[in-house]
């Protein structure tokens, strides 16, 4: 278990995964319409145009991050793990029932390799 962080970058890309397979579950005939609309200046009519992008974002930016822990070979930066939590925070404040509270443990993970190591 203590060696969780070893695939924090991991955990982000599955966090856009299912972020992005509920997006299109959830949304996909507003993603249609938009395209079918030319895409240009359609944000506004998606009401989970914003949800969709977030899911592509984590899927870029897990593997940079399991990259980054692959080559230091520490975990990711406690000042991430404490901006994740955060971020994870806010959203579960302001919207309780989403998927938010999946940022959660992740930062945990982060924050508690960072203390066990004795960073900062």
């Amino acid at each position: 278990m203590k060696n969780l962080w070893k695939h924090s970058g991991s955990y982000l890309t599955w966090t856009g995964v299912i972020h992005t397979a509920y997006a299109l579950a959830m949304f996909g005939g507003s993603y249609w319409a938009m395209l079918r609309a030319g895409l240009v200046n359609t944000g506004s009519e998606g009401p989970g145009f914003w949800f969709l992008l977030l899911g592509p974002l984590l899927m870029m930016f897990g593997p940079l991050l399991q990259h980054y822990i692959r080559v230091t070979e520490r975990p990711a930066p406690m000042r991430f793990g404490v901006s994740l939590l955060i971020f994870a925070a806010v959203g579960c404040a302001v919207y309780p029932t989403s998927g938010f509270w999946l940022f959660v443990p992740q930062a945990v993970v982060i924050i508690a390799a960072n203390r066990r190591l004795g960073r900062q």
